[in-house]
């Protein structure tokens, strides 16, 4: 009889950690080594309102660039849109980045973000990715 209690009480907590239980970020300016985003103060999405980023921006992704032959060895990229959170995550992808982070507490953030940019002045793809932390 005890273990069939215990049993039902760990599946009711595992129940209770896996669902309803949404990480809300804390809202405003968060960083880390090659990331800033800047969290709405209703804690939904990532937004340039009230942005205490660099040029007023909602994300800033800088991103070492693979050995190519022109000697640019990071990129960086400015984004001005409101991005979601939904259930603790988000994710931003456009025509030359691809972003996906993690709340994993109300004070920590991790990821991953990847560029694909092609310069028509060089005629040349230059490419890179990262792993990212960040917080408030």
């Amino acid at each position: 009889m005890r273990v069939k209690i215990l049993l039902t009480v760990v599946a009711i907590t595992v129940m209770f950690l896996s669902c309803g239980h949404e990480i809300i970020p804390e809202s405003g300016k968060w960083t880390g080594d090659e990331i800033s985003f800047y969290v709405s103060t209703d804690s939904e999405k990532l937004t340039r309102s009230g942005s205490t980023l660099e040029e007023g921006a909602s994300l800033i992704v800088e991103i070492p660039i693979q050995s190519n032959p022109y000697g640019v060895i990071a990129m960086t990229f400015y984004r001005y849109i409101d991005i979601p959170i939904d259930d603790g995550s988000f994710s931003f992808e456009d025509d030359d980045i691809k972003v996906d982070g993690e709340f994993f507490s109300e004070t920590t953030a991790s990821g991953t973000a990847s560029a694909e940019y092609h310069d028509s002045y060089y005629n040349y793809t230059f490419k890179g990715s990262i792993t990212w932390d960040a917080l408030p």
